[in-house]
C-alpha cells in the first residue's frame, strides 16, 4: 500500500473556472464548488465535485441543473492548467482565481 498526499481533501470548496477570458470565451464563468471524492490511480488523481453556485455575475445561475459534477486533477490546482475532455482549472482561494482571470 502506498500513502498520497492529496492537495485538495473531499469536502473543501474550490472556485472552478468553467469559462474565461483569457481562454477566449466571451465572458468569465467561475462556480464554487465542494469536493466530493478523489479518486486516487497508480498515475493520477481525479477529483470530483459538485457545484454549488455561479459566482461570477455571467453565465447560468443555476448551473447546478444542467451539470451535476465537474472533475479535475492534481495538475489543474492553482494553475489555469485546462485539459481535455474534462479536466478545469480550479482555484483553492478567491484570490487566487481572480488573479489568474486578470492574468
Amino acid at each position: 500500500m502506498k500513502k498520497v498526499y492529496l492537495p485538495v481533501e473531499v469536502g473543501s470548496f474550490v472556485f472552478l473556472v468553467f469559462a474565461s477570458k483569457r481562454e477566449r470565451y466571451t465572458d468569465d464563468v467561475v462556480v464554487k464548488c465542494k469536493v466530493d471524492k478523489a479518486t486516487v490511480y497508480e498515475d493520477k488523481i481525479i477529483y470530483s465535485c459538485k457545484p454549488i453556485k455561479v459566482v461570477t455575475k455571467a453565465g447560468n445561475k443555476e448551473i447546478d441543473k444542467w451539470v451535476p459534477s465537474f472533475m479535475f486533477e492534481n495538475a489543474n490546482i492553482d494553475t489555469g492548467h485546462r485539459r481535455s475532455p474534462n479536466r478545469y482549472p480550479v482555484f483553492t482561494t478567491k484570490e487566487g482565481c481572480i488573479k489568474w482571470l486578470k492574468g
